[in-house]
């Protein structure tokens, strides 16, 4: 069973390590100060399969910590004996685990909540004593399990092997909760609080130590956002990147007049979400934080129904396509050019840029135009390759709404008006070399005399510079399947001492492209190092210690 540990050291791991084995729900201790875990609003700091691999910290302990005498082979569920007796499971836990650690009720017999409930067989009820039938601790934790995995709840991953993944009954502590609560999930909402009726007036403590009172601070059993993260999993995809007005750098001060709610001096859910309602807005959007979103220039409005007004002067009713859906008539664009509403956001710097020449439509492409992608007084337009607003939902193989998408690679819907074999024939890192094709990239030529001369000269983009590349090469994560692209985690790279040189540009938002690694201006070629991708390593090298 592993090393031996003292009693006392057990205690203190089992809180830190696996949180809550007292049940299901189990949350970090109330009474340990609140430490700040605000939103990372600049990386997403996504859950990970690792996180199932924590070491599970009973194996360190003998067996005769919890039982009688070391089970002998053969022992079952039904015929261990535990060191406490007959007085059962919650006990026993209790012995090293604080009755603060629980949200969830125990020591009660689910055939007689409302409505009655009835375990499944994989959630196993108390045994022995006078609460025999009733949800105990091992209810939903097993402590036997491989690895802690996810709190030591049953039916999740025993580590991230993609086996014990894929195997797995679960992957959302929601799916787990249903088994039981199934649509009655619903009922037992901790935001109705004490306004919900009778049978919430308990939900208060699902998340407060104690129950809030008017004139007193407000105290939380923990972080609110591990608090969220634990019904919504909202952090996991980082969905708050995509309505940060906080990064946008021209809301400074009406941010700090709009008083949102911080822990800690850090925005967290509560700060952009009431977790009481009673706002009138979607998802229990502050309203303050609405105001904000639809001023921003770096929040991402498209299929969000909070966020219609951000380019409609009134909100649709219903979605487009929908029976008794409003014409565009009677939800109007802010702005007759569809380019100028697009652009709002997308040539702020905040977002990401154009990548295709906007133009009035002449020659072959007339021709080529696919029916039913629109043009503004016969020119092109942003929403003529995207759908932009149409589609009434998000679908996630289509995350850039490109008509006629999915596509398998992105660039394939250029070949909807262009032809490949165009494209192969124009190469901008070649004619570059004849002081040719700047245009391709850059808004205007840059003076060649100056080039001549070796003057460094600033150049605008056409857009953004990983959109500009992957018009003419796949994109995917490389090196190692690793997406590298983006703004550097600060955090990862202190932990892992890695340092980008200055030798490899990042752009003006302080994100790794495509040219940090490579030189468009040489075909390609990786930056300072000879003999192609055979060096690779030595590029990496540059970055990432070995």
């Amino acid at each position: 069973m592993g090393n031996r540990v003292r009693p006392d050291m057990h205690r203190a791991r089992a809180r830190v390590v696996v949180g809550g084995i007292a049940a299901v729900l189990s949350f970090c201790l109330a009474a340990a100060p609140l430490a700040a875990q605000g939103l990372k609003l600049d990386t997403a700091k996504e859950k990970e399969t690792e996180a199932y691999d924590k070491p599970n910290p009973h194996s360190e302990l003998e067996c005769v910590e919890c039982h009688d005498v070391k089970p002998p082979e053969g022992t079952t569920a039904e015929s261990v004996k535990f060191k406490n007796g007959d007085k059962g499971n919650v006990d026993l836990c209790m012995s090293c685990h604080d009755a603060s650690d629980n949200v969830h009720p125990i020591n009660i017999d689910p055939t007689k909540a409302t409505p009655p409930i009835k375990a499944p067989e994989m959630f196993p009820l108390e045994r022995m004593g006078a609460l025999k039938g009733s949800v105990v601790c091992s209810t939903c934790h097993f402590i036997h399990t491989k690895t802690a995995g996810l709190k030591l709840l049953r039916g999740f991953p025993a580590s991230s092997d993609p086996e014990d993944v894929a195997k797995a009954r679960f992957k959302d502590r929601r799916d787990l909760c249903r088994s039981c609560h199934g649509d009655g999930l619903k009922a037992k909402s901790p935001h109705q609080g004490k306004g919900g009726g009778e049978g919430q007036k308990k939900s208060c403590s699902f998340c407060h130590g104690k129950e809030p009172k008017e004139g007193e601070k407000v105290q939380f059993t923990k972080n609110p956002v591990e608090l969220c993260d634990f019904c919504h999993a909202a952090t996991r995809g980082g969905h708050f990147l995509l309505v940060n007005p906080f990064a946008d750098p021209n809301l400074k001060e009406e941010i700090a007049k709009a008083n949102l709610p911080m822990i800690g001096g850090d925005f967290t859910c509560v700060s952009c979400h009431n977790p009481h309602g009673g706002t009138g807005e979607e998802k229990f959007l502050r309203k303050e934080f609405v105001t904000l979103a639809l001023k921003s220039a770096r929040v991402r409005p498209h299929f969000m129904k909070a966020f219609c007004e951000a380019c409609h002067t009134v909100r649709p009713k219903l979605p487009k396509g929908a029976p008794g859906a409003q014409t565009l008539a009677e939800v109007p664009l802010r702005s007759e050019d569809p380019n100028a509403l697009c652009n709002r956001c997308h040539e702020s710097g905040l977002s990401k840029a154009n990548a295709h020449p906007i133009k009035v439509v002449e020659g072959v492409y007339k021709e080529r135009i696919p029916a039913g992608w629109p043009l503004h007084n016969g020119s092109l337009t942003c929403l003529t390759c995207h759908t932009g607003g149409d589609s009434p939902v998000f679908d996630p193989v289509n995350p850039n709404f490109l008509r006629g998408g999915p596509y398998k690679v992105r660039n394939e819907v250029c070949w909807n008006c262009h032809r490949q074999a165009e494209f192969a024939a124009t190469n901008p890192h070649e004619r570059i070399n004849n002081l040719e094709g700047c245009e391709f990239c850059h808004q205007t030529k840059p003076d060649i005399e100056k080039l001549k001369a070796g003057v460094e000269q600033s150049v605008k983009f056409k857009g953004d510079i990983v959109l500009l590349c992957i018009r003419c090469h796949e994109t995917f994560d490389h090196p190692s399947s690793v997406a590298h692209v983006g703004k550097p985690n600060a955090e990862k790279m202190a932990e892992k001492n890695i340092k980008i040189p200055k030798e490899l540009p990042l752009d003006s938002l302080g994100r790794v492209t495509c040219a940090t690694c490579h030189n468009p201006h040489a075909t390609g070629e990786l930056r300072g190092v000879a003999g192609g991708m055979g060096m690779a390593m030595m590029l990496c090298s540059k970055c990432h210690p070995f």
